[in-house]
């Protein structure tokens, strides 16, 4: 009986179900009735709270913890582990304070609150725990914030030993401190630079002393050179004693600290009236040209820069230039070394000249007639520069007879003039050099060409 029912059923079945229905299809369903249910399941599935103990437990990825946890990593199996904290530690949560982004604290919260947070999901966890904000922060609230003086005050008292002591086969070298000064003015001179004015006076410092070798002396002026050549730093060199040292330097016994001293006074007075006043006051004029005019024989290096102090002491300072054209006839002098000096110290004297002519034009035009004795010599001196085979020198010698054109007769230059403006001239005459050949040879043309036809007049009127 229970066979035939059996076997009623099973056809039944086969006659319900349509004909291209096979296995295949039977299997497919199956696969996909247990996909569906398999995403069912992982909808339905959510990760488990962390429940901590007193015992460590690992904590699975994804799964949140609360927070004021002892976490660590286990680094014998790699996972992550977490458990309550211990006993000695509960005190802690009492001194420290909860805030957000902002520095605002945060209401701690209650077992209550933690129970629901270990309820709710992450992003409500954060949210409870660390306030309105994305992180959590620490204040300690048991000690007291330091101020910045209390820093700084901290940071003079702490001692320079260490406490462990210095590890075998490292040298230490901290900075040895002559006091025990754990004042904040002790700190800042400890760590700053010396100022310019404190390196002058050492560098003057020994400049002074009897003791220093020849080497030294040089080294010492060349960089004192360098500091002076500061308006500021010129003018602290008296207050320094300075002033007094280089004069004494410029009778030294070696040409060349002779010449270097001459060289730093050069450098302090350039465009530094008080600095020239107060070598004037000194004698400073009596010593520098006693270098320049001399019998005996100097080297040229000396002669050249004692000139160039000089200069920076003459130039804008008439109370000087008086002194050097009445006392030293300085202009005379200089006229009569002219030709038996090298053509480098020759430059230099015709710029010398140049340059007090022009002040004395300026006088000129209050009334004030230059010396006689500059149209002497200088005439042919400086006019002799154009022959040169140096353009710096023709240069030099044509701006020479420009400024001196007034009291000299350069007509005798004339065809020479001429041809220094050919050979110049479609020369790049953009150059501002050349282009200021051009234009004195030019100048002085035409006043040539006016002073003959004033003297060709004053014939036919006679």
């Amino acid at each position: 009986m229970r066979q035939w029912i059996c076997v009623l059923l099973v056809s039944v079945l086969s006659l319900s179900l349509p004909a291209e229905y096979t296995l295949a299809d039977e299997q497919s369903v199956d696969t996909a009735e247990a996909i569906v249910e398999d995403n069912d399941d992982e909808e339905s599935i959510q990760i488990a709270p962390f429940i901590p103990t007193k015992e460590w437990q690992v904590v699975d990825d994804g799964q949140s913890i609360p927070p004021g946890l002892h976490v660590r990593i286990n680094f014998e199996t790699g996972v992550k582990e977490a458990k309550l904290l211990d006993p000695e530690y509960k005190g802690e949560a009492d001194h420290v304070a909860t805030v957000d982004n902002s520095g605002v604290p945060v209401a701690k919260a209650t077992s209550s609150d933690d129970s629901k947070a270990l309820k709710s999901t992450g992003d409500q966890r954060r949210a409870h725990h660390y306030g309105n904000s994305d992180r959590r922060g620490i204040i300690n609230k048991k000690t007291k914030p330091f101020t910045q003086q209390e820093l700084m005050e901290a940071v003079l008292k702490q001692d320079d030993k260490s406490e462990e002591g210095p590890v075998q086969g490292i040298t230490y070298s901290a900075p040895v401190r002559e006091s025990d000064d754990s004042s904040l003015l002790h700190l800042h001179n400890f760590h700053r630079h010396p100022t310019d004015v404190e390196v002058m006076l050492e560098l003057l410092v020994l400049l002074g002393d009897i003791e220093t070798s020849h080497p030294e002396a040089l080294q010492a002026l060349e960089e004192l050179e360098y500091h002076v050549h500061q308006v500021d730093n010129a003018r602290e060199l008296d207050g320094l004693g300075g002033l007094v040292v280089l004069l004494r330097l410029l009778n030294a016994s070696s040409d060349e600290v002779r010449g270097m001293a001459a060289q730093v006074l050069g450098s302090a007075m350039q465009s530094n009236p008080p600095v020239q006043s107060e070598v004037l006051n000194y004698g400073g004029l009596d010593l520098l040209w006693a270098l320049v005019s001399n019998d005996r024989e100097s080297e040229e290096a000396v002669r050249k820069r004692a000139l160039f102090a000089v200069g920076s002491l003459l130039r804008r300072n008439p109370r000087a230039q008086h002194a050097f054209l009445a006392t030293h006839h300085g202009i005379d002098v200089l006229a009569r070394m002219f030709l038996g000096t090298s053509p480098q110290f020759q430059l230099r004297t015709v710029t010398l000249v140049t340059d007090l002519v022009s002040e004395e034009q300026e006088k000129v035009t209050q009334g004030v007639s230059p010396p006689s004795s500059w149209t002497s010599d200088w005439c042919g001196h400086v006019s002799s520069l154009i022959y040169w085979e140096s353009v710096v020198g023709i240069e030099r010698g044509l701006q020479a007879m420009v400024k001196l054109e007034p009291v000299c007769d350069f007509a005798v230059h004339h065809n020479w003039l001429r041809i220094l403006k050919d050979r110049f001239e479609g020369n790049g005459e953009e150059d501002e050099f050349v282009g200021d050949i051009l234009k004195n040879c030019e100048q002085l043309l035409e006043a040539i060409k006016w002073t003959g036809e004033e003297v060709g007049k004053q014939r036919e009127d006679l």
